[in-house]
C-alpha cells in the first residue's frame, strides 16, 4: 500500500462520495460514536452468536456533547485480547482488521496503540502511520483536543465501515431500522472536524495512491473489459513453451502461508469453554472451512491441517 502523503491532499469530493456529504458542501455527522441518547436503543444479541467476549464502551466529549464508543471483542479474533475501544493519549481508537507486517505475539489493536502513542499525532503522522499497513482493515480515531475523526478503510474494502444517510451513525455494524446505510468508500482515509453544535464535517480526504484514485473514479462497478486484439493461431503456439507450474507453485506457497496465519491467530479455546472456566481442558474443533465450493474447501481444509 503506497504512502499517501506522497500525494496532495484532496478536498472531500460532495459529488462523489454517495449518502456522506451534500452536494451543497460537506453535511455535520452528528457523532461518528452513539450519542448516549441513541446507545440505549441498541442491541447486540446478533453479536452473541459470533462468540462475543465482551462489549467494552468509552465516554467523551467533543464541544461539550457527550459521546459512548463501544467496541467488540471475538474469540476467534487472536488469543492475545486488547481492550477496544482502545486509549491513546488523548485519543479514542476503533480498530476492526488484521496486520500482518509485525510479530503474531502482539495482538493487532495493541500494534496499532503503540504506533499512535510514539507519533506526534499530527495529521500527517496518522496519515504515514496507517498508509504503509498490510492487510485488511477498517477504523475510527477520535482525536479529543483537535476535535478530529479519521476514518477509513484499507484499499481494498475488505472491512466494513458504513454511515447512515443522514450521518447520525459511523462503524462497521448498522440497524436494519435506523435508515439506509452505505459503505464508505474505500479509498483512503478521510478526516472530520467536530463542530459547536455537537456534530462533525468532513473536510479532507487523503486517498492510498494516485493510481488508486484515477482507477476509483473512472472504472464504475458494473464497467465491461474491451479486447484490444485477437491472438492468431501462431501466436497461440507460443504459449506450449509456458511454464505452468511456476506460476502454480507460488501460489500454493502464497495460500498456504495466507492459511497458516489464519490458523497461528485462532484463539486457543471454544466459546464454550472459555465462558465455563476450562479453557485448559478444551479438545473442541475451533476452526471451520467455508468456502465457495467444495473443491476448494477441500483444499483449504487439507492446507489447515498440514
Amino acid at each position: 500500500m503506497s504512502d499517501p502523503t506522497s500525494h496532495h491532499q484532496r478536498r472531500y469530493p460532495s459529488h462523489k462520495i454517495a449518502n456522506l456529504v451534500k452536494s451543497n458542501g460537506a453535511q455535520r455527522m452528528r457523532g461518528t460514536m452513539h450519542a448516549k441518547a441513541k446507545f440505549s436503543s441498541f442491541d447486540h444479541s446478533a453479536l452473541d452468536n459470533r462468540g462475543l467476549v465482551s462489549l467494552p464502551m468509552r465516554d467523551f466529549s467533543l464541544g461539550g456533547i457527550e459521546y459512548k464508543a463501544y467496541g467488540s471483542i471475538f474469540l476467534i479474533q487472536n488469543p492475545a485480547f486488547c481492550s477496544r475501544p482502545s486509549e491513546v493519549p488523548d485519543s479514542i481508537l476503533l480498530w476492526n482488521g488484521r496486520v500482518y507486517n509485525h510479530q503474531s505475539s502482539v495482538s493487532d489493536t495493541q500494534y496499532i496503540v503503540e504506533k499512535l502513542t510514539a507519533c506526534d499525532g499530527s495529521t500527517d503522522a496518522i496519515i504515514r502511520l496507517f498508509g504503509p499497513i498490510c492487510g485488511p482493515f477498517a477504523f475510527i480515531l477520535v482525536k479529543r483536543s483537535a476535535k478530529r475523526i479519521f476514518f477509513g478503510r484499507d484499499k481494498f474494502g475488505r472491512r466494513s465501515l458504513v454511515c447512515n444517510s443522514d450521518l447520525s451513525h459511523l462503524g462497521s455494524l448498522c440497524r436494519s431500522d435506523n435508515g439506509i446505510f452505505t459503505e464508505v468508500p474505500a479509498s483512503g482515509i478521510y478526516v472530520a472536524s467536530a463542530t459547536t453544535g455537537g456534530g462533525f464535517r468532513v473536510d479532507s480526504w487523503y486517498p492510498w495512491s494516485e493510481d488508486h484514485l484515477q482507477f476509483w473514479l473512472s472504472h464504475p462497478f458494473n464497467a465491461s473489459v474491451k479486447s484490444e486484439s485477437v491472438l492468431s493461431h501462431s501466436e497461440l503456439r507460443t504459449l506450449q513453451h509456458f511454464d505452468r507450474h511456476e506460476p502454480a507453485n507460488i501460489l500454493l506457497s502464497l495460500l498456504k502461508e495466507a492459511v497458516a496465519v489464519g490458523v497461528r491467530l485462532v484463539a486457543p479455546t471454544c466459546q464454550t469453554c472459555f465462558k465455563s472456566g476450562t479453557k485448559s481442558s478444551c479438545l473442541h474443533t475451533r476452526i471451520g472451512v467455508l468456502f465457495s465450493g467444495g473443491l476448494d474447501s477441500a483444499v483449504i481444509a487439507a492446507l489447515a491441517d498440514g
